[in-house]
């Protein structure tokens, strides 16, 4: 760029900036023009570059109590600190130079903070179990959006091509109206950005084939659309899966019975809404949205199910080496599935208050339910006043008080306190257990609607750490000794203690089925016991010569039931260990029945157990960066049918930082292919630094022996798993 190509961009810049742009944008028309103006010297920075920089950091003191883009706020941190060392030109105005760039810097570092909260807070509502907060006909979903210039359609080349993804979120209230309304009219939508109100009203016809029980008509609803119209603007149509969402989980929340569902916390939606069906968004968008949210933390995105696997791609590039959890992307075909998806939306339970608080709602919309609602009120009261509904005994959460348990209600209020011969149990320490597992938890184990307690605690006189549960008022149901059931290796003894338990979310015959492990620390040496949560009784002995990480449930055949990875080390051949167990929710599998003897012990190495409960086991090597022993540590689900394991060894640097990762297709667990081996960034920078001679090349060749060492248990014996043909 010449010179005069620099005036004629500076008044272009002040046109774009007079067409109204949204805050990142506009930080980003200005950082491009410094740039440019940079790069041809000082007379340059003297006519241009110190007038619009001073209007830079004016503006990033305003746009910064936005929530800017990760991408926005790093360029513009970029180009803070160089301007920080140049100084104003000799004729200029100066004053406040210097403070504006302070200014400046505290903006960046509040933005940075406020982004650090994007998926932790911004959308969080109650826990899955109680009230939801605010206003019960309100819900809120994150849209990610793509933010461009505005009237940029002639402009240079410097500017035109200016984009970024930023997620946004938005709010649906309903209201109600008496009004009389004939026929099919739909109901009332207001505050949608454009003249759309009337389409998106009619979007919401939808509603009625979700099924909705005791919900009112939609010709009595007003859905009021609203978000900060300052951060963003909402122009095209790909938010309108969000927004049917949103719709559908205010609307829901006002049925009197029926099963509300709410959006889960840490979700963004995108997708048009076409009849029946959720269509594509515009593909060149796709990149700057999943960005959007990968930046901002968040756990799942919705999109089209036609464009999930290019949406997973993107999220698995965008998130290699970022810390934290992977962002997850799941397809929706219709918008109805995707409200009754249980990774998108969660069941809501109802207190006494926010019941009262939906019927007196629901009253004012329909004078006949006036009456109704009246006696509905009296006829609780009544109940809650001659204990008929019992809620005080009904628990919810428990925590340990010292050596006892104390146990409460939705209202907090205590419902049972146990202390018979209980203490706080010394078990291994592992963060992941504590991340992933249960030591204590309030789950109705034998589906009568009642929530038990069910606690692993150590016994006043021993050691030995056991597992019992407790009904309602206390009272002890069942009782486990880790040191009293079988075990592979030596005798029984109080070392054998248990350290973590699942629940499986499988029930037979309304027993939730459980998970729990247990394990010798002198020995290295672990088991994954299958349990009845009713009875106590173990269905099925898992044993493994080497600890059991963790258990961590997946979903890969899509039947909304979970497979669970037990993540564990083999010390025999120092390798990580992998099993893929199966609990059949139509009890296909081992069922317990009654009294009688243990179920057998079966080895998680065994070929003659793979089948049934142990669908696959895997061994994977120990790279040659590691010492020890290989630990397959965690895993997670990277798309349909396919998991990604990380494994880890011994060496410089944390636990977390030294992972190889594995993707695996499962979709076909008989016959599994290795996807892909990868270094994480960190454990990369971290061989390179401490390894001399050691470069990408290397690390590359590495990979593709851990590739070829990656090995399923067979009928007989083990075998390499193979790489995708094509």
């Amino acid at each position: 760029m010449n010179p005069k190509e620099l005036h004629e961009a500076h008044g272009e810049l002040a046109a774009l900036l007079r067409a109204g742009q949204a805050p990142a944008i506009a930080l980003l028309l200005r950082a491009r023009f410094l740039a440019a103006s940079a790069a041809l010297g000082h007379a340059a920075w003297s006519a241009y570059g110190y007038p619009v920089a001073r209007d830079f950091l004016r503006a990033f003191g305003d746009a910064g109590r936005q929530d800017l883009p990760q991408g926005v706020l790093d360029e513009a941190s970029a180009l803070l600190e160089d301007l920080a060392a140049r100084t104003p030109p000799p004729r200029a105005p100066n004053a406040g130079w210097r403070e504006e760039i302070a200014v400046a810097r505290r903006a960046i570092g509040a933005a940075r903070e406020r982004r650090a909260g994007v998926g932790s807070g911004l959308d969080r509502g109650a826990d899955a179990g109680g009230d939801p907060p605010g206003d019960p006909a309100e819900a809120r979903v994150l849209i990610p959006v793509v933010a461009a210039v505005r009237g940029g359609e002639k402009a240079r080349p410097l500017f035109r091509s200016l984009a970024c993804g930023m997620v946004v979120p938005i709010s649906v209230r309903v209201e109600g109206m008496l009004r009389v309304a004939r026929g099919s009219e739909p109901a009332v939508v207001r505050g949608v950005p454009g003249p759309r109100e009337r389409e998106m009203a009619a979007l919401l016809g939808g509603l009625e084939d979700l099924g909705i029980r005791g919900a009112p008509s939609l010709r009595q609803c007003l859905f009021r659309f609203g978000w900060d119209e300052s951060s963003a603007a909402l122009e095209g149509r790909s938010g309108e899966l969000g927004f049917f969402l949103a719709a559908a989980s205010a609307y829901s929340s006002l049925a009197v019975g029926g099963s509300p569902r709410r959006i889960r916390s840490g979700v963004a939606c995108t997708g048009v809404v076409g009849p029946g069906r959720v269509e594509e968004v515009d593909a060149t968008t796709l990149i700057h949205k999943v960005n959007a949210c990968v930046h901002a933390g968040l756990e799942l995105l919705v999109v089209p199910e036609s464009q999930s696997e290019t949406a997973v791609r993107l999220a698995l590039a965008s998130g290699g080496s970022r810390p934290g959890p992977r962002l997850r992307v799941r397809g929706a075909a219709t918008p109805a599935g995707a409200w009754r998806d249980p990774e998108v939306t969660e069941p809501v339970r109802r207190g006494l208050a926010r019941t009262a608080a939906v019927a007196a709602r629901r009253a004012a919309m329909s004078p006949t339910l006036v009456v109704l609602s009246g006696l509905v009120v009296l006829l609780l009261a009544y109940l809650a006043a001659t204990g008929w509904l019992g809620s005080r005994n009904f628990p919810v959460a428990a925590a340990w008080d010292g050596d006892r348990i104390v146990a409460r209600n939705d209202h907090g209020n205590v419902t049972a306190v146990l202390e018979e011969g209980l203490a706080r149990p010394d078990v291994v320490d592992n963060p992941t257990y504590d991340r992933i597992g249960k030591r204590l938890a309030v789950w109705d184990l034998n589906g009568d609607g009642i929530n038990e307690v069910l606690a692993m605690y150590r016994g006043r006189e021993t050691r030995t750490v056991r597992f019992a549960a407790f009904d309602r008022e206390g009272k002890r149901l069942w009782d486990l000794a880790s040191d009293s059931l079988a075990f592979p290796v030596g005798e029984p003894n109080d070392e054998m203690m248990w350290v973590a338990f699942y629940s499986s979310d499988v029930r037979i015959d309304g027993s939730l089925q459980m998970i729990a492990l247990r394990r010798v620390p002198p020995r290295a040496t672990a088991m994954a016991d299958w349990i009845d949560g009713a009875t106590g009784r173990p269905a099925a002995h898992f044993a493994n010569e080497g600890h059991i990480e963790a258990l961590f449930p997946v979903d890969l055949d899509g039947n909304g039931y979970a497979e669970h990875c037990l993540s564990a080390t083999d010390n025999r051949t120092r390798s990580g260990l992998l099993a893929v167990l199966r609990i059949d929710p139509e009890g296909r599998s081992v069922v317990p029945s009654g009294s009688g003897p243990l179920p057998p012990i079966r080895s998680l190495s065994d070929p003659e157990q793979v089948g049934r409960e142990i669908v696959a086991v895997f061994r994977f090597p120990l790279d040659r960066y590691s010492h020890t022993r290989a630990h397959a540590r965690e895993v997670s689900q990277d798309g349909p049918g396919t998991i990604r394991v990380c494994v880890v060894g011994a060496g410089e640097g944390s636990i977390a930082e030294r992972c190889v990762q594995y993707f695996l297709d499962l979709s076909d667990p008989n016959e599994p292919l290795l996807r892909d081996v990868q270094f994480t960034d960190a454990y990369r920078a971290i061989v390179l630094r401490t390894h001399a001679g050691v470069g990408g090349e290397e690390i590359g060749a590495e990979a593709e022996r851990l590739a070829a060492g990656v090995l399923r248990l067979g009928p007989g014996g083990w075998v390499p798993v193979p790489r995708p043909t094509s």
